[in-house]
């Protein structure tokens, strides 16, 4: 009897540790800390601006201009004492200085002066201006990496003598693995 009442005590003695030992992995554990997973960042930078005014092989006296200022991802072009039959050209990059790569969505066109028998033609370009063909959208950018733009305006005949327009281009960009 004595043997029966000892296996008794010691089966409920790993009885009872086996359910503190259940319940004390089963409690819930709780973790804090901090993931950080980098920065999502652009920045456009003007590289020159000219205008182009020839006839016979003849480059006129530099008399209009256009300039570009940067805010944020909008570009804005002004072109000042403008004339008619004048080509003008902006280049400039758009980087990556995040440590995510991001996409670059095509520019938009937000708000534009210009009269009606101008052109207006921004493509990518390589460092000195000449257009990329095919254009490839969305331009993926790494940490570091730029994408060359040129923009190529033309006024034709219908253009105010003197007169000043302006328009602005808007960039988006989104991380690139969300695209």
């Amino acid at each position: 009897m004595k043997k029966i009442g000892l296996l008794c005590l010691a089966l409920i003695i790993a009885l009872g540790t086996m359910g503190a030992g259940f319940a004390w992995w089963t409690d819930p554990l709780f973790v804090n800390g901090t993931v950080n997973t980098g920065t999502v960042a652009v920045e456009l930078s003007k590289r020159v601006d000219w205008d182009w005014d020839t006839e016979g092989g003849t480059v006129y006296a530099d008399i209009s201009s256009i300039s570009t200022e940067i805010v944020g991802k909008t570009l804005k072009v002004t072109i000042s004492n403008a004339y008619p039959s004048i080509h003008y050209y902006a280049l400039f990059d758009i980087h990556c200085t995040g440590t995510i790569p991001v996409d670059v969505k095509e520019p938009v066109l937000t708000s534009s002066d210009l009269p009606a028998g101008a052109t207006l033609e921004l493509v990518q370009s390589d460092g000195a201006g000449i257009p990329i063909t095919p254009e490839v959208w969305p331009e993926e950018l790494w940490h570091n990496n730029q994408a060359w733009f040129r923009i190529h305006v033309h006024l034709d005949d219908t253009a105010a003598q003197g007169g000043t327009y302006t328009f602005k281009y808007t960039f988006g960009v989104e991380q690139y693995n969300a695209s």
